[in-house]
């Protein structure tokens, strides 16, 4: 899973709400909208490492950049989900991210309780109840 957040303290919660669920997936961090399209282009046929799933903060620094991010991707890798996590609950960048491919819009949880009930959900759903397409 490719986790695009700047903010070092949702990587921690990131990380912990993953690390306490049973799939037992380990994130990969970029914290820019560059770094992560580097990552997709790096690993893109590498099985192993190329995510399942991508969660992306909208405001990488600022929701031009993610909604700009979420269409590159899509322009690549068609198949790729992508799950936008953000704390910006703008009507109308919600509605723009799934015009530009979005495969979901989740606010972030406020408690660490929250972080690991949306983990459990999150990824049971994507990892397990989804049948994803090949890449």
């Amino acid at each position: 899973m490719l986790v695009v957040e700047a903010n070092p303290d949702h990587h921690l919660l990131i990380g912990y709400s993953c690390q306490v669920n049973k799939f037992q997936v380990k994130p990969v961090f970029a914290t820019t909208a560059e770094e992560a399209l580097e990552y997709l282009e790096i690993y893109a046929n590498d099985k192993q490492l190329f995510p399942q799933l991508v969660l992306l903060d909208l405001l990488v620094p600022r929701p031009e950049k993610g909604l700009q991010l979420i269409k590159d991707i899509r322009a690549v890798y068609p198949r790729l989900p992508v799950v936008v996590l953000s704390q910006h609950q703008d009507h109308d960048d919600i509605q723009r991210a799934y015009d530009m491919g979005a495969n979901s819009f989740i606010a972030k949880p406020l408690n660490l309780l929250d972080w690991e009930e949306h983990f459990q959900i999150l990824l049971s759903y994507w990892l397990t109840v989804v049948t994803l397409s090949p890449a």
